[in-house]
C-alpha cells in the first residue's frame, strides 16, 4: 500500500494480532494505533459470569464513552476497583494494550465512533473491492 502511494494514516485501528501491530509500528510509527473496542468488550465479557455481564458491560461503556483521555483512565481505575478482585482475568484482558485501547479518546469526539472499532469498517466496505481507495487505513485480522 505504501509503494502504491498510501499516505501516513492519522489513526490505524486493529485487532490483537502481534505481527500486524509490529508492522503498523514499523511502517507508520507516527500514526495513532487504536485497538478495536468491539473485540475487547467481547473478550472481557467472556471472562465474567453471565449474571455479571450487564454490570461489567456498563462499566466498559463508561470507559469507551469517556469525554477525555483522563476520564477514560479514571474509568479504568473504577473498573479495577470494582471488578479486579472478582474477575482478575477480565481485568487482565482489559488492561492488555490499554494505551492503544484508550487512544480513540485522543481524537475529536465526532470521529471516535468511526475509529474505535474495526467492525464499522467491515460493514462499510462490504461489496467494495480491494482496489477501492479510501482516506484512512483501518486494519483487522480476519
Amino acid at each position: 500500500m505504501v509503494k502504491r502511494g498510501l499516505r501516513t494514516p492519522t489513526t490505524i485501528t486493529s485487532d490483537r494480532a502481534p505481527g500486524l501491530i509490529a508492522a503498523i509500528e514499523q511502517v507508520w510509527p507516527q500514526s495513532l494505533r487504536i485497538r478495536c473496542w468491539a473485540h475487547k468488550a467481547r473478550n472481557v465479557l467472556d471472562k465474567v459470569p453471565e449474571r455479571a455481564r450487564a454490570e461489567v458491560k456498563a462499566h466498559l461503556a463508561q470507559i469507551r464513552e469517556a469525554a477525555t483521555l483522563t476520564d477514560g483512565q479514571q474509568a479504568v481505575l473504577r473498573f479495577r476497583d470494582t471488578f479486579g478482585a472478582l474477575y482478575p482475568s477480565a481485568l487482565k484482558s482489559l488492561e492488555d494494550d490499554l494505551a492503544a485501547r484508550l487512544n480513540h479518546l485522543r481524537v475529536p469526539p465526532a470521529h471516535r465512533k468511526y475509529v474505535r472499532t474495526t467492525t464499522l469498517l467491515r460493514t462499510h466496505l462490504r461489496g467494495r473491492t480491494a482496489t477501492d481507495e479510501g482516506h484512512s487505513a483501518v486494519l483487522d485480522r480476519a
